[in-house]
């Protein structure tokens, strides 16, 4: 009893709820001496255990919500309410469980006696009833498997948490890989550019998923009126995969902040019906995972991203890149000036094959400077490479750039993409033109002055583009 007593001072380790029900088991129990088991040293162990519990609640509580907005798992849930035959006493509740991740996050798994799965990471998948009640959680793996495992072997490897005049963002807790799998979410509502949203959808959604809806940025919100779903649906819908005019809405991925240097990308899988978040480059732990807005937009000068991001999100973007000193700045807008221009000349280069390469390779170059080179931005100006190679007819240099565009397919889209398959196909073996031209003398003589600096051009683009071949996750059959 009196080290029970003692421990009440720090709690280290042991509910304090938890001390003060052993108290007064200790108090109670047949063959204990007389003074202790009188009426009042009772009745002050059971009050001791009334407060105590309600300061636990109240501990357990603000733990619950710093680990949910820092990312830090809570190692003081308190899960060992110590109970008698009859059951818990008057007063004590069931245990609280550690938070359960959020459906199509990734998380890694961690601490369990086999020892073989730790590490690996998996889609967290929706719960039944019997799993949450059991504070455990479905997770797929990368492998088809799926687990039944508890919350607290399961670490997310990015969190949501506040940033101050920006909402939420997404924070990386684990180090990540360029091609990595961060998020696979399954849109709540789908629409149609140019039509309100369908607020039949909204009505079947659970309420949970209604309110992670309504609780989106509304970015067209005025006056003293709150947020609406027309202007909540026009401020985080994502087109439906490439030049479609289908949306989806996905409140997960709606909370990933903007950048116009990226460190991750949006990706629609149309075969498993969700919105993918891909890292594009290595994250380290702490990091903010930021996405693209505005698709090639963003290769424009930062006075042209800043109207654009005015006009249709309204807010200013803060990334590094718009909050760059002068010079830097000067620097950077010359260098997306440089690549807008360069991809439009590209286009009337049919007629001058090898200006057109020579520009193909300076625009990957400025991408990579200026931090745009994920696979699907990069992935047309392989393409533009390799369309400009057979007009050339050079075996070699067509092998080179439709391994580029496949490496960029298959990052960007999967190994599965149509245009993933034929360009594999073609690194192989590549196709022929009719009305292609031998390569010339002066075609030589041009292409050996630009030997030495292909060279490098080719290790840098492929140590771009090979970041990521190895993917955390497989689709979903």
């Amino acid at each position: 009893g009196l080290s029970l007593w003692a421990s009440l001072g720090s709690c280290q380790g042991v509910c304090p709820a938890s001390i003060a029900r052993l108290l007064l088991l200790s108090s109670t129990r047949t063959g204990a001496s007389r003074s202790l088991r009188t009426p009042r040293s009772v009745l002050a162990a059971t009050r001791l255990g009334h407060v105590l519990t309600s300061i636990t609640r109240w501990r357990l509580a603000t733990e619950t919500c710093v680990s949910m907005s820092t990312g830090r798992s809570s190692s003081r849930c308190c899960r060992h309410f110590c109970t008698s035959a009859a059951g818990p006493s008057p007063g004590l509740e069931p245990p609280l469980l550690p938070p359960l991740p959020l459906v199509g996050s990734i998380v890694e798994l961690q601490g369990l006696s086999r020892t073989e799965l730790n590490g690996l990471r998996g889609i967290a998948l929706s719960p039944s009833m019997a799993l949450q009640q059991r504070g455990r959680c479905g997770i797929c793996l990368d492998d088809g498997r799926q687990l039944s495992v508890g919350a607290a072997n399961l670490v997310p490897i990015v969190t949501l948490d506040g940033i101050p005049g920006k909402g939420q963002g997404a924070f990386s807790r684990l180090p990540l890989k360029a091609g990595d799998l961060v998020l696979r979410e399954r849109p709540a509502l789908l629409g149609r550019l140019g039509q309100p949203p369908d607020r039949r959808q909204l009505k079947s959604l659970s309420s949970d998923e209604q309110r992670a809806v309504m609780s989106l940025h509304d970015a067209y919100v005025g006056g003293a009126s709150g947020p609406t779903l027309e202007g909540i649906v026009l401020t985080n819908a994502l087109p439906r995969g490439a030049r479609s005019d289908e949306t989806v809405l996905c409140p997960l991925a709606s909370r990933f902040n903007h950048s116009c240097a990226p460190n991750a990308e949006y990706l629609w899988v149309e075969s498993i019906l969700a919105e993918e978040i891909r890292a594009v480059r290595d994250i380290y732990v702490g990091e903010e995972v930021c996405v693209n807005y505005f698709g090639d937009a963003v290769r424009q000068p930062s006075g042209a991203r800043r109207i654009q991001l005015q006009e249709g999100f309204r807010f200013d973007c803060r990334c590094p890149v718009c909050t760059a000193s002068g010079p830097e700045m000067a620097a950077s807008d010359e260098r997306r000036a440089r690549l807008v221009r360069l991809g439009e000349d590209i286009l009337r280069c049919r007629e001058r094959p090898e200006e057109g390469i020579a520009m193909a390779e300076e625009m990957l170059e400025i991408m990579n400077i200026e931090g745009i080179s994920g696979p699907r931005t990069v992935a047309q100006v392989c393409n533009d490479g390799f369309e400009l190679s057979l007009l050339i007819g050079d075996d070699s240099e067509s092998q080179y750039w439709a391994h580029l565009s496949y490496e960029a397919h298959r990052l960007g889209w999967g190994e599965d993409y149509p245009m993933t398959r034929r360009m594999r196909q073609y690194a192989q073996q590549p196709p022929k033109l009719e009305g292609s031209r031998p390569t010339t003398a002066s075609t030589v003589t041009g292409r050996q002055r630009q030997a030495k600096r292909r060279d490098v051009k080719e290790a840098e683009t492929k140590q771009v583009l090979e970041q990521g071949c190895d993917f955390a996750l497989t689709a979903l059959d």
